[in-house]
């Protein structure tokens, strides 16, 4: 038995900690997209689950098949708007190959522990907190609380579920009030105070405005309208990035980006906008993701600096240090 999760971020290694949880002899893999799918690993008769992540749908049907042919299950749990899209166009006898959920407007952690509790077992707390901040369900009354069990859930060094799985079934089993639950929170408050600094300056020092326009590659047809964007050319890969610069009245959305050692751009984009879906857009230059935050990657920018963000000259961040 296998499970592959989405290897970037806490909601995909929170949804393998949770099938590890469930299922204690299952193999957990790592997978992000763009990476090569290990195809001759799969085993047509073992159970198969992908968790938070995807392939191309006919990528996805491809392991059905392979699956279903041999006798096994594929379980796909799924939050991401683009895919699903893709999904809900197959034929009705290509849709019952697939087992799960697949369901947008909560986390796929949510999604994971629905799976494999017993109906009416109350989401853990970690759990929750981790999935309202994934699919941004926080309000302004609860978005401090929420962001500080993220941040400090980032003190950890290494996330992914088999690296710590004593602390995820910890997290798992624990109340609101346990003592390891209330030092991550603590820990978190200070960085999300730092951070909220730190994301000023960057803007002041790295943000421009750009347009982004709807790509081709995937031969996908949608809205013509182009997106205005406040970008960021930086690895901090969130839309808290451009609190202190965006404006809702100006942009259309936001645009984190920057080169990655594997040798491609990885952009995100994020918008707060009824009227804007960034998955179309994500889609159209190869990638997907959520209405309100998607992302893609590739070898050219699709999109260059129009403008300053103000006439005023930047003035450069000094920071301390011997050099």
């Amino acid at each position: 038995m296998k499970c592959f999760y989405h290897s970037a971020d806490l909601d995909g290694h929170s949804s393998g900690a949770i099938i590890k949880y469930a299922e204690p002899k299952v193999e957990l893999i790592g997978y992000n997209y763009g990476q090569e799918f290990p195809w001759d690993a799969i085993d047509p008769s073992e159970t198969v689950y992908m968790v938070d992540v995807s392939l191309p749908i006919d990528d996805m049907l491809k392991l059905a098949r392979m699956l279903n042919e041999g006798g096994a299950r594929f379980i796909w749990i799924d939050h991401h708007v683009s895919i699903i899209r893709d999904y809900e166009a197959l034929d009705e006898a290509d849709r019952d190959l697939f087992d799960g959920i697949r369901e947008t407007g909560r986390a796929a952690c949510e999604l994971c522990w629905d799976y494999i509790s017993v109906p009416g077992t109350k989401t853990p707390p970690a759990i929750e907190l981790l999935g309202i901040y994934d699919s941004w369900r926080f309000t302004p009354e609860t978005e401090r609380h929420v962001k500080c069990w993220q941040y400090g859930m980032r003190t950890y060094e290494d996330t992914r579920p088999e690296s710590m799985p004593q602390i995820w079934k910890a997290l798992l089993e624990m109340s609101a009030n346990a003592p390891l639950f209330e030092s991550i929170i603590k820990a978190g408050e200070t960085i999300f105070d730092y951070q909220i600094t730190q994301n000023a300056k960057t803007c002041r020092s790295c943000a421009f405005e750009t347009t982004l326009y709807l790509g081709w590659e995937q031969g996908l047809c949608g809205p013509a309208k182009p997106l205005k964007c406040i970008a960021v050319n930086s690895n901090l890969m969130n839309s808290d990035v451009f609190k202190s610069i965006y404006d809702p009245e100006t942009h259309d959305a936001m645009l984190c980006f920057y080169w990655s050692k594997r040798g491609f751009w990885r952009c995100s984009i994020y918008s707060d906008k009824e009227e804007v879906d960034c998955s179309l857009f994500a889609k159209s230059h190869g990638g997907g993701g959520h209405k309100g935050a998607a992302g893609f990657q590739g070898k050219f920018l699709p999109f260059e600096p129009f403008s300053p963000i103000s006439k005023q000259p930047v003035q450069e961040e000094v920071t301390s240090g011997r050099g």
